[in-house]
């Protein structure tokens, strides 16, 4: 089931690695399928991820910095990364400089609600081809 279809919209020049958050409130499932960028074509893949109620997962895919975390696992571990597939583009998933296209497919039950919220710097090309 195709639950999210945005238009995010990148203001700046040069590629944007954002920090990602997913939340589920209520309803009685959310699976979690994939993430994907239509505009790129990069996906992230989820291992068929069971979103808790009232539970937000945070991908953040800053350059040094890719990590998934939960904040209300269903374990101690809090880290989830190795809940994020092959064949994903973890290290190359990025929003393309104006308009992208996103889809979550998520499997729900019993009407969840589902957030997909995105944060980034907006980054500029220089002179030289560099973002700054």
């Amino acid at each position: 089931v195709d639950l999210a279809a945005a238009l995010v919209n990148n203001p700046g020049s040069a590629l944007a690695w954002p920090v990602i958050e997913i939340t589920r409130t209520g309803g009685t499932s959310a699976t979690l399928t994939e993430l994907t960028n239509v505009t790129s074509g990069k996906t992230l893949h989820f291992d068929n991820y069971a979103l808790e109620s009232g539970e937000t997962i945070t991908i953040d895919l800053r350059q040094n910095h890719k990590s998934a975390f939960s904040d209300k696992p269903p374990t101690l571990d809090l880290n989830i990364v190795n809940r994020i597939t092959g064949p994903s583009d973890l290290g190359t998933w990025a929003l393309q400089p104006g308009g992208n296209q996103l889809r979550l497919l998520v499997t729900p039950a019993g009407s969840p609600t589902i957030t997909l919220n995105l944060r980034w710097a907006i980054k500029h090309r220089g002179a030289d081809g560099g973002a700054t």
